[in-house]
């Protein structure tokens, strides 16, 4: 059933240069990261065009994100069905579509259940929690985790502290306690890193920040 199929939904449309919506949103949004000057008006495949119209071949796809392409037309239609059916409920209840996916997910991976996050940072600070808490009641306490020198593990506070990246840390001292850094593929630094209070080990298979360099 579709509800509401013939409401007018009134806009602004602002028909703008992409020099005058960089300055538009330089002054209008906090500036987290360091952007790139270019205005994504629309995307097909793996080529987006720019606000002025100027053609471009994404070789970013969202960091990794939108590795189908940018309104794959079978992605396009499975949004649009399940828009016109209902999007979100909070997590106090259960979905069709999520608990089918996650049923799917564990046949696939043979683990036990899944946890569904809005981000990598979101992901990864549910690990560490996960972690802690399983060495607070199942290893008398052991809390420490070890991550590698120049990862990226997310801008959220314990994410970040979980980053061995001084430069992204400084400005947020003191970060949470309990984080150890080794160097990535140097088994002798693990080694040393790795205490009797540790409680878990967060590494990318592949460093992205350090250089795109896999762990061997």
């Amino acid at each position: 059933m579709i509800i509401a199929q013939n409401v007018k939904i009134e806009r602004l449309v602002l028909d703008l240069s992409n020099e005058n919506y960089l300055k538009m949103g330089q002054a209008a949004m906090m500036k987290n990261v360091g952007r790139l000057p270019l205005v994504i008006s629309r995307g097909e495949g793996s080529r987006v065009w720019d606000a002025d119209g100027k053609e471009y071949i994404d070789f970013l796809m969202g960091i990794s994100v939108n590795n189908f392409g940018h309104c794959n037309p079978e992605i396009t239609v499975a949004l649009t069905q399940q828009a016109q059916k209902i999007l979100h409920v909070s997590n106090y209840f259960y979905l069709e579509e999520q608990v089918r996916l996650a049923d799917q997910l564990v046949k696939m991976s043979g683990y036990h259940q899944v946890f569904f996050a809005n981000s990598g940072a979101e992901a990864n600070e549910a690990a560490i929690k996960l972690a802690r808490k399983y060495g607070k009641v199942k290893l008398g306490g052991k809390y420490q985790i070890v991550t590698a020198k120049e990862s990226f593990h997310g801008r959220t506070l314990g994410a970040l502290s979980a980053t061995g990246q001084p430069k992204y840390q400084e400005s947020f001292q003191p970060v949470v306690p309990g984080f150890s850094y080794a160097e990535f593929n140097n088994l002798d630094s693990w080694k040393a890193a790795i205490q009797d209070q540790t409680c878990a080990v967060i590494l990318e298979l592949v460093q992205g920040e350090g250089g795109v360099i896999p762990a061997t």
